[in-house]
């Protein structure tokens, strides 16, 4: 994440004690030099849309399928007094008006889907900093956004994608919480394909996000606050990797994995979840 940035949490899909609408402008609105995460799901007609399924009671697979008109007719969180579901170009131009940093998650009903969001993500930021919108700030992108996702093949699309696009972003591992939840989603599911098929299964399950992360060529490992301890951390420090922890819900938990190392924390008030 930014590296010019003090403060260590990342608020969980932006929201805050005073301020409980997750992925909407709300959360950037009033805001200066803060870090957000948010979710990204690419629509039907090739527009990327700033929203988390579950906020809007569907699948990703549903969201998915809306046109642009037809996510605008949703609210942010699914909460009527909240702003419409933002597109992405809209949502990152107006962080990088406030100076804020953003965890881009990839997510998607399917690894193709994935990829294929995680490619128009970097055009996106491409055609932006092409069209002058970071001018005030060349380097915003590269400084102040992060790509990561559940999907291993959604980060190396997005390398390829900014191979060629001559951009140069960091990238992060999501590694589910244990081996069973991997089957919570299709993306997540071939995690644990990859580190079968690296012959990395035999390894503590933090650890084999560390190893694929690494042979990989990404930046962080996102890794459950649960699965986190003293040894996981200067392991993955050793492969020159930082550690995000998520999602974690109250201060002391947060306060002991900093006094631990970890490099950043997803944060969210316990009374938000």
């Amino acid at each position: 994440m930014p590296e010019h940035f003090g403060d260590p949490l990342i608020r969980h899909r932006g929201k805050a004690e005073f301020q409980p609408f997750p992925n909407s402008f709300e959360a950037i609105r009033k805001e200066y030099g803060v870090t957000i995460e948010a979710d990204i799901l690419l629509l039907s007609d090739g527009i990327l849309a700033v929203v988390h399924n579950k906020d809007v009671g569907m699948s990703d697979a549903e969201v998915e399928e809306l046109t642009t008109d037809e996510i605008s007719e949703l609210k942010a969180g699914g909460r009527e007094e909240a702003g419409a579901v933002p597109l992405f170009r809209e949502y990152v131009f107006n962080s990088f008006d406030r100076g804020i940093g953003i965890n881009v998650e990839i997510k998607a009903s399917t690894p193709e889907k994935a990829q294929a969001a995680a490619r128009a993500v970097v055009d996106e930021i491409e055609k932006m900093k092409t069209e002058g919108l970071f001018a005030a700030k060349q380097d915003y992108p590269e400084l102040s956004l992060s790509l990561h996702s559940f999907s291993v093949e959604a980060l190396q699309a997005a390398r390829n994608e900014m191979n060629l696009k001559q951009l140069s972003l960091k990238l992060g591992l999501l590694w589910p919480s244990s081996p069973e939840r991997t089957q919570d989603m299709a993306i997540s599911a071939t995690s644990f394909q990859q580190s079968r098929g690296r012959g990395l299964d035999s390894m503590p399950w933090p650890d084999q996000a560390i190893e694929i992360a690494a042979q990989v060529g990404i930046d962080f490992v996102d890794i459950h606050a649960s699965n986190i301890n003293a040894e996981v951390i200067e392991k993955a420090h050793s492969r020159h990797l930082k550690v995000y922890a998520w999602v974690v819900t109250d201060e002391e938990q947060a306060r002991r994995l900093l006094k631990m190392g970890v490099d950043k924390i997803i944060y969210e008030p316990r009374t938000l979840l």
